[in-house]
């Protein structure tokens, strides 16, 4: 059975924090590591026993998964501050979660987007009042990204 998955570079879009590289990492079982920063890989596909990703202006390098020991981002943020104080930042509670979704220090006409982690957008809400939750319940379980109009969080729908 062939099973392609392809992961769309979301994660670039989110790569502007300063003060480290952000990475994907590859790590055999001979702990042989490959780190590719976010900002030149192109896309993933996982192919049958295979993972290929490409770097922006390069063709596809491939890994045998059977020799893959872990694979994980390095230096990737689960939320980006804003300028001001991080007592003021927003927080996402709880996560994982199987509803709902709550924002501390959320501020009057929150606009938020959350994506799969495949980049796909499944949700925009333009105008989320203090206080207000969001009901989750329609979405599959697994890992999104959801952006507000200054953070960005990663969250786990049970």
């Amino acid at each position: 059975m062939n099973i392609k998955i392809v992961f769309s570079i979301f994660f670039v879009v989110f790569s502007f924090v300063s003060g480290f590289a952000q990475s994907f990492v590859i790590q055999t079982k001979s702990n042989m590591q490959t780190k590719i920063l976010l900002t030149e890989i192109q896309n993933f596909i996982f192919s049958d026993a295979n993972l290929l990703h490409r770097k922006v202006g390069f063709g596809y390098e491939s890994v045998n998964l059977s020799d893959v020991k872990k694979i994980y981002f390095e230096g990737v943020a689960t939320a980006i501050e804003n300028s001001e104080s991080s007592s003021k930042a927003i927080f996402l509670y709880p996560n994982p979660t199987t509803d709902f979704l709550y924002f501390g220090n959320a501020t009057p006409n929150l606009m938020l987007s959350i994506y799969r982690i495949d980049g796909s957008k499944v949700m925009q809400i333009n105008d989320l009042e203090v206080g207000a939750s969001v009901d989750v319940t329609s979405l599959s379980k697994g890992f999104y990204i959801l952006k507000t109009n200054n953070q960005i969080f990663k969250f786990i729908k049970q």
